[in-house]
């Protein structure tokens, strides 16, 4: 350390999705030390504690816990199940497209392209005109754009203006 440091100050570096490394520093030393977890089995542990309980009343939590599982491309046949209770759970489930095409998402990346692409259809007619830009540019991140390019034709004529 270059500078003396008069008051114990904490400091985060190194962070990953699993490690971080925290470092004491005070006067000319510095003490780090690293925490590690895996970050997937952690939260989806707390997925499925939280689902059991009040916040498996909404759809809105089953579809968080699919939405994470795409996002992270990990544990993806749960997430699907989730993404399922979603649309259709007793007492929870409602179509609309966020978990539709969070269905879709997971299923594409499945390789259950078919199934993944009716789906995505099938979003497009409860989404606004954001909601269908942005699965666009998510299909374009996926390096799928002939069918992103398709999908901003159709946001297009369905709001014009």
């Amino acid at each position: 350390m270059d500078q003396p440091v008069e008051w114990l100050r904490y400091e985060f570096i190194n962070q990953t999705n699993n490690s971080g490394t925290i470092a004491l520093l005070w006067e000319k030393w510095m003490f780090p030390f690293t925490v590690e977890t895996d970050l997937n089995k952690d939260q989806l542990a707390i997925f499925r504690n939280e689902l059991t309980g009040d916040k498996g009343f909404d759809w809105k939590s089953w579809a968080q816990a699919a939405e994470w599982c795409a996002e992270h491309n990990t544990n993806l046949q749960e997430g699907l199940q989730w993404a399922d209770y979603a649309i259709s759970g007793q007492y929870t489930g409602e179509k609309n497209f966020r978990i539709l095409s969070d269905k879709a998402r997971i299923l594409n990346m499945m390789g259950k392209t078919a199934e993944a692409d009716a789906l995505a259809k099938a979003a497009n007619t409860y989404g606004n005109m954001n909601d269908i830009h942005v699965y666009a540019l998510q299909l374009m991140r996926a390096k799928k754009n002939k069918e992103a390019a398709a999908l901003f034709k159709v946001n297009y004529k369905k709001f014009p203006n």
